[in-house]
């Protein structure tokens, strides 16, 4: 006996294939459904406690679908990634010279949005947001861009 996939309409709030945010077309496809998920509805509970075995399940799965797709919140620390990033990218956009350009480093734990920052942060001008620099050192090594709240060198405007 073959399994069958149940009808996307079914169970709209399913991930289906990863995209490939590597290729340009994943990269659309991505832009354009990134913010399409529709969270978990928030019955009461005598609501909850009317609903089949089979609708409650696929009540908590759908609950469960949105407690691991919540959405991306900006906070003062990716607000100063995607100021210095977007910066970053404008200067080194108008070098001419085949020097070195200038790079981040984003560092941190697992689960600490390394990944989902400078993939969804919104672009700002250099006049808008944080101030931040990074502090340059003579060694080889690069120095990470480090802004925090209490940075010296990351001021609001």
């Amino acid at each position: 006996m073959a399994l069958t996939e149940p009808p996307v309409s079914l169970l709209p709030f399913l991930p289906g294939p990863a995209i490939d945010r590597e290729t340009a077309a994943g990269w659309e496809r991505w832009r354009l459904t990134r913010h399409s998920f529709v969270p978990a509805p928030r019955p009461a509970v005598a609501d909850y406690q009317r609903l089949s075995p089979r609708e409650r399940k696929l009540h908590d799965l759908h609950r469960a679908a949105t407690h691991a797709n919540l959405p991306f919140q900006e906070t003062p620390m990716s607000a100063a990634v995607a100021q210095i990033m977007s910066s970053r990218i404008h200067n080194n956009a108008l070098k001419h010279k085949p020097t070195t350009r200038a790079g981040l480093l984003i560092s941190g734990g697992g689960y600490q949005g390394k990944t989902e920052t400078p993939a969804r942060s919104p672009p700002r001008s250099p006049t808008s947001g944080l101030s931040c620099t990074a502090t340059a050192t003579p060694t080889r090594s690069p120095a990470p861009a480090t802004c925090t709240s209490q940075s010296p060198t990351c001021r609001p405007q």
